[in-house]
């Protein structure tokens, strides 16, 4: 797995494969996917974060299973587009993830965009409906890969 800039990043990932993106919190990581043709993106999951070793085990699993040829990171970037506390925990998730999947033999391209106000917006999304902080999770992963998707 190896971080990439927009524009390097599609053209490193396998063909028919589908991408996914994280929405990564302290508690959960919302995760969203494409079809192979990369046209939807879609909720999947969320998980509930545990130890690392058990999450990394997890999140190469899902990866696999669902034949996904790229990752799409949510970055919670400030408002005044600095870098705090929280987006140096997720670029340090990124790092570890990239780590785990090469040692699994599935190292994949990834990239960190700018999630800003994807919780806001899957909030208002549910906003009547009643969805579970899980759903919040699947629904801001998926924001962040349709917007991504849109850009590229």
């Amino acid at each position: 797995m190896t971080r990439h800039s927009p524009e390097t990043f599609l053209p490193a990932t396998a063909p028919g494969t589908c991408l996914m993106a994280l929405d990564v919190s302290a508690k959960r990581i919302g995760l969203a996917v494409t079809n192979p043709e990369r046209t939807i993106a879609l909720p999947a999951e969320t998980l509930r974060r545990g130890k690392w070793a058990a999450d990394a085990a997890a999140l190469i699993e899902i990866i696999r299973t669902r034949r996904v040829g790229g990752l799409v990171i949510g970055l919670p970037i400030n408002l005044d587009g600095s870098l705090g506390p929280a987006a140096q925990s997720r670029l340090t998730f990124a790092g570890n993830l990239d780590k785990a999947l090469t040692a699994a033999g599935g190292a994949i391209p990834y990239i960190v965009v700018d999630e800003s106000l994807t919780t806001h917006a899957a909030r208002d999304t549910l906003s009547g409906r009643g969805g579970s902080a899980n759903a919040e999770d699947q629904i801001a992963a998926q924001i962040l890969l349709e917007s991504w998707l849109i850009k590229s």
